[in-house]
């Protein structure tokens, strides 16, 4: 009954959350933390109030405790990663991002955001081939396309940087399979 009742009070905070409440999504989640330090995703959610509101460290603190609870969550590191990111503790964010790829092997945000690292720090091979595996796990995924193509031009391969403006730049239904199989033959090249 318990659990029911705090699925019902983080499902309140999270309409609340979405509709721009942050003080009342955060009271909801409190409210279920008041009753159980042990519910992860009131602790992730809290979290990302914070960082909403501008309060990065807190928000960091409140991801820690959500890990802690449910270390097997992918989201939760992806999330505290983009945290990391906005404080510039890239080392940090690349930790999480790695840790949400390992618990889950196609999440494709992840991958995007770890080849923005690898990108930031000049390490274009490694930014290609974070980009390569997000659209190897979600083919027509544009801004990861975007990142290959920006990564490819930063090598200056030729070749590849057209196929990829054009992969990039046209979102249209009819090339949607077009789109597919360059993918698919770009990430067989490596």
């Amino acid at each position: 009954m318990q659990d029911e009742s705090h699925r019902e009070t983080l499902a309140r905070g999270w309409q609340y959350h979405q509709a721009g409440d942050l003080q009342a999504a955060a009271q909801a989640y409190r409210h279920v933390l008041e009753d159980d330090l042990g519910v992860g995703n009131a602790w992730h959610l809290l979290g990302r109030v914070c960082f909403q509101q501008g309060d990065s460290r807190q928000a960091v603190e409140y991801m820690r405790q959500a890990i802690v609870h449910e270390p097997n969550n992918a989201a939760f590191h992806h999330n505290l990663g983009l945290v990391h990111v906005s404080r510039g503790a890239l080392s940090d964010a690349a930790a999480c991002f790695q840790e949400a790829i390992r618990l889950q092997p196609d999440y494709a945000d992840a991958y995007v955001n770890l080849g923005n690292i690898y990108f930031a720090r000049k390490q274009v091979n490694e930014a290609i081939d974070s980009y390569r595996r997000a659209l190897a796990v979600r083919p027509n995924y544009s801004l990861a396309a975007q990142n290959l193509l920006n990564a490819l031009n930063a090598r200056e391969d030729p070749d590849e940087n057209l196929a990829y403006w054009l992969l990039a730049r046209d979102s249209s239904a009819e090339l949607q399979k077009k789109r597919s199989a360059l993918t698919a033959t770009f990430i067989e090249r490596g």
